[in-house]
């Protein structure tokens, strides 16, 4: 699940799955659901691009991964629609295999420009539940 919050100057995106894995995994259909509020491209011949972050906590790491995402929509032309997170993966180091549809597949005349991805505002940990929870400014 997740979910757009107001926010003054740019845009928050706010996160929540079962186990860091799925944070993971959800935060693609954030970026995804976001960035192309149309609905993601029509499936077909994707690109696959591997993903490694790290960072000394899960708020670090999780600042990292969502850099990863924009990267490979905004340098390398593809758009993150899927990962497949490593079993091993933890908040402090993470490694994925992300399906993406090339940028000639996508209408980019419906999405939105993100410039980059913040620190500020930036969290991830798990909830009193056992529920893990991210939010996320993209400078829009």
């Amino acid at each position: 699940m997740w979910r757009v919050e107001d926010h003054t100057a740019d845009v928050r995106l706010h996160v929540e799955a079962d186990d860091w894995r799925g944070l993971l995994e959800e935060s693609v259909a954030a970026f995804v659901g976001f960035v192309c509020a149309e609905g993601p491209p029509e499936p077909r011949l994707r690109a696959m691009r591997k993903i490694e972050v790290r960072g000394d906590d899960a708020a670090e790491t999780w600042v990292q991964w969502w850099r990863a995402l924009l990267r490979l929509w905004t340098v390398d032309g593809v758009l993150p629609l899927e990962a497949g997170i490593e079993d091993e993966a933890t908040p402090e180091h993470t490694r994925a295999i992300v399906r993406c549809a090339k940028e000639r597949d996508v209408d980019t005349a419906g999405c939105a420009d993100v410039k980059a991805v913040t620190r500020h505002g930036a969290a991830a940990g798990r909830a009193e539940d056992g529920r893990w929870s991210g939010s996320i400014v993209l400078d829009v």
